[in-house]
């Protein structure tokens, strides 16, 4: 039992909690009435971004620049209210000159921001802890008035809230200003505005990026690539023997490419660099005269002697002359872009490489080397070919019948190979051909007729084969030959008319031809060249008004008659007269000393009579052979031609023998005489 006074003092004790805890309530309800005011109040000021004025005594707005954030700061009775004019965050600072500071945000969070004199207080967004409704926090000290006047707390560092103390601390509290619970109990609502404030930035932020971050590239599996690609063309047996050409090839596109710009995952052109490295290697390029750039780390359009469209695709191979020996691979059928491929007088050998997939070829010269095997496995295949050239190799095989699908074909040269079979009738096709020739092969069989529709025919070689037969007059009268050669076969038949319009070269010795010679033989304006020696031809040589006429060979036939003085006369152009070997009479003419250019002239062996013509002083000067013997001649040697020998005239040939009726003296004049 306690003493009287004692419950007095106990009943007054309690009294007095209770009239500080109902202090505090009512208090708690005073700020939250004014932070309500303060916050209509706030909704209806308009502030300046760039703004930091005085509303009141102890009223103050705050901008973050940066950020564009404005807070309008108002301190009463020892409380601030922070207002977020932005985002519409009210907080409310508590606090008194020592202890730190307490912010509640009235949405429900509590804010502590703690500092002191010396540690200024950065902003209101430190550490936040949920708090709920009627929860209590007690602090001790007051708080700043040097806050009140800035409108900013201080902190020294991060603290947590503390909480009520067991101990009656009158000190704290009958001061009046140690408020320990201030939540309310309702979050304020803001009235809303009818328009945004002028402060409000008036553009969307900018989205983040959607896209990822690039990833870094995957290094390129070098060789795997590389053999894979290059397994589609070539063994991968070859690839991975360093001895061969493919070996090698592929050694450098794995090895020495190292250094280069060339990334073989996505060179789009890998497969064309490796087969010209090939034929680098198969062909001895390190010997090559011309191998400027080949094997560099330059694109290999720009290596010498090709050439590339605008998709760098090579279009042309030109190397001739370049002393390349070795053989074509395999592999060189896979540059089926190739418009012109011309390796013309080298010394490649074997088999010619297939150009089955070659559409876009206009040009194939393999002339002078030193192939083999079949001559015209890829012509069929080439729409678009207009020079196939073929000559002077080992080749074999007839010209197919398919040539007469080739529409475009415009040369077909195959001398000095092995080609046998005859001309097809299926030429006639080939309606564009210019110039056909299949001279010093094998070939067989006729002229077939249905060459007269080649009216676009200029030059026709023929010669040193196994031909037979008689040259159709078709042929003969529809072409307008510029060049025929038919030497050295076994023609039979007279020798028809021909077209002389364009005519400038006809060669028909060496064959059996028999009969005269046909009325356009002296009419060719244009022709230079006359060779229709070693024949069966009679008659007498019509006259010839050939002006361009440089080589006229009638020898051993059985030509009669004399010799046309206009064979003189109007050839001013004449170096070569062959007409030994007929049965010619008569004597010779003295026009003979008008042929300034002649060289040589064979005469012996027929029937002349007379005596040998003197010459004009300075004529005949290029003469180096003069052969008369075999003939009837009489009298002596002109010293006007003895002369000769002491310029040009090397051989000059007479019957001068004894009881032979020339006079000639030997070797002042004469180098040989007849008989001997």
């Amino acid at each position: 039992t306690l003493p009287t006074n004692s419950f007095v003092s106990l009943q007054n004790c309690v009294i007095e909690i209770e009239s500080v805890e109902f202090l505090n309530m009512l208090r708690a309800l005073l700020l939250i009435a004014f932070a309500f005011t303060l916050a209509v109040r706030v909704s209806s000021t308009k502030l300046s971004l760039r703004t930091r004025a005085t509303l009141e005594a102890d009223d103050t707005t705050e901008s973050d620049l940066a950020s564009g954030t404005t807070t309008l700061l108002l301190v009463d009775d020892g409380a601030t209210v922070e207002y977020d004019l932005a985002s519409g965050t009210t907080i409310l600072l508590v606090g008194d000159e020592d202890d730190p500071t307490v912010g509640y945000d009235l949405s429900g969070t509590t804010i502590l921001s703690v500092g002191d004199d010396d540690d200024p207080k950065e902003n209101h967004g430190g550490k936040k802890k949920s708090t709920s409704l009627g929860s209590k926090s007690s602090k001790k000290g007051k708080s700043n008035k040097g806050d009140k006047e800035s409108g900013k707390s201080k902190k020294s560092g991060k603290k947590k809230p503390k909480v009520p103390d067991d101990d009656d601390d009158d000190d704290d509290d009958d001061d009046g200003k140690g408020i320990n619970t201030f939540m309310p109990v309702v979050s304020p609502t803001l009235a809303p505005q009818s328009e945004p404030p002028s402060f409000s930035p008036t553009d969307s932020p900018t989205d983040s990026p959607t896209d990822s971050p690039t990833d870094s590239p995957t290094p390129c599996p070098k060789g795997e690539v590389l053999l894979e690609r290059l397994s589609s063309i070539t063994d991968e047996s070859l690839l991975l023997d360093p001895t061969t050409p493919q070996g090698m090839a592929f050694e450098w596109m794995l090895g020495t490419d190292d250094d280069t710009e060339i990334n073989v995952c996505t060179y789009e052109t890998l497969d064309q660099r490796y087969v010209m490295a090939v034929l680098y290697y198969s062909t001895n390029g390190d010997n090559w005269k011309d191998n400027g750039n080949w094997l560099s780390s330059r694109n290999e359009c720009n290596w010498n002697l090709v050439a590339c469209d605008e998709n760098n695709l090579l279009i042309d191979l030109t190397m001739d002359r370049n002393d390349m020996i070795g053989e074509i691979t395999p592999e060189f059928s896979t540059l089926s872009t190739l418009v012109s491929v011309s390796l013309f007088n080298n010394k490649l050998r074997g088999y010619l490489p297939k150009l089955d997939d070659f559409r876009n070829l206009i040009k194939f010269d393999v002339e002078i080397n030193e192939f083999e095997g079949p001559a015209f496995e890829n012509l069929s295949y080439l729409d678009n070919i207009e020079y196939y050239l073929i000559s002077s190799n080992k080749l074999t095989g007839s010209i197919p019948e398919g040539i007469g699908n080739l529409s475009s074909l415009k040369n077909l040269w195959t001398i000095d190979n092995s080609i046998t079979g005859s001309i097809p009738e299926t030429i006639a096709g080939a309606y564009n051909l210019e110039n056909f020739y299949i001279s010093e092969n094998q070939i067989t069989g006729t002229i077939p007729p249905a060459m007269s529709s080649l009216r676009k025919l200029k030059r026709f070689y023929a010669s040193e084969n196994k031909m037979r037969g008689t040259i159709p007059a078709s042929v003969m009268e529809s072409i307008p030959f510029e060049q025929l050669r038919l030497s050295k076969n076994a023609f039979t038949g007279t020798i028809p008319n021909f077209n002389t319009e364009s005519l400038d070269d006809l060669r028909l010795q060496d064959n059996r031809f028999a009969g005269t010679l046909p009325e356009a033989f002296g009419t060719g304006t244009k022709l230079e060249n006359i060779l229709v020696g070693n024949n069966y031809l009679s008659g007498t040589i019509p006259s010839v008004n050939a002006a361009s006429l440089v080589f006229f060979d009638v020898r051993n036939n059985k030509l009669t008659g004399s010799i046309p003085s206009s064979l003189f006369d109007a050839a001013q152009e004449l170096q070569y007269v062959y007409i030994q070997g007929n049965m010619l009479s008569g004597e010779i003419p003295t026009s003979f000393a008008n042929a300034d250019q002649l060289v040589d002239f064979y005469a012996s062996d027929n029937l002349f009579t007379g005596t040998i013509p003197e010459i004009p002083e300075n004529s005949l000067v290029k003469l180096q052979e003069l052969l008369l013997e075999k003939n009837s001649f009489s009298g002596s040697m002109p010293n006007s031609i003895c002369n000769l020998r002491e310029d040009s005239l090397e051989n000059l040939w007479v019957d001068c023998t004894p009881p032979a009726e020339v006079q000639c003296a030997i070797p002042d004049c004469c180098t040989k005489c007849f008989p001997e």
